[in-house]
């Protein structure tokens, strides 16, 4: 598997570069403004239009697309099994990596722009009103 680094805007661009000498290997035509998440051989990125889409790491095809929210999207992060991801209407998304089908929406009520953080078997959401909210899944 090659070393690639992943970048992305909000001008419609996301591109794959080699670590080792920094040429371009694929590009994709989307637009975000997130850090998209790396996990095992895919790359999970919630773009401008509230979509969760998974693209295959090597290749930058996409495997699935889902139009989740109506609000903007925090970056995806991974939450044991599952991808975690906010938005600023207050909602908490739990997907599944395989197929991108919403397994739990979790209704905060505080709008969620800072990205989730992972702590061990913890997460925490930062809201925009200034409430720290700490969420364990069950075992």
């Amino acid at each position: 598997q090659r070393r690639l680094l992943f970048a992305v805007n909000h001008q419609g661009r996301l591109v794959a570069l080699s670590r080792d000498t920094g040429t371009r290997i694929w590009s994709n035509d989307l637009s975000a403004i997130r850090r998209p998440l790396v996990w095992n051989d895919r790359l999970f990125v919630a773009d401008v239009d509230g979509n969760m889409r998974a693209l295959g790491m090597e290749d930058g095809l996409e495997l699935w697309r889902g139009n989740i929210s109506d609000g903007l999207l925090t970056a995806p992060v991974r939450y044991k099994d599952v991808i975690v991801v906010g938005d600023n209407k207050g909602r908490l998304f739990s997907l599944d990596p395989t197929s991108g089908r919403v397994l739990g929406l979790d209704r905060i009520g505080d709008p969620i722009l800072a990205d989730p953080v992972v702590a061990g078997q913890d997460l925490y959401l930062w809201t925009n009103r200034g409430n720290m909210i700490h969420m364990q899944m069950p075992q």
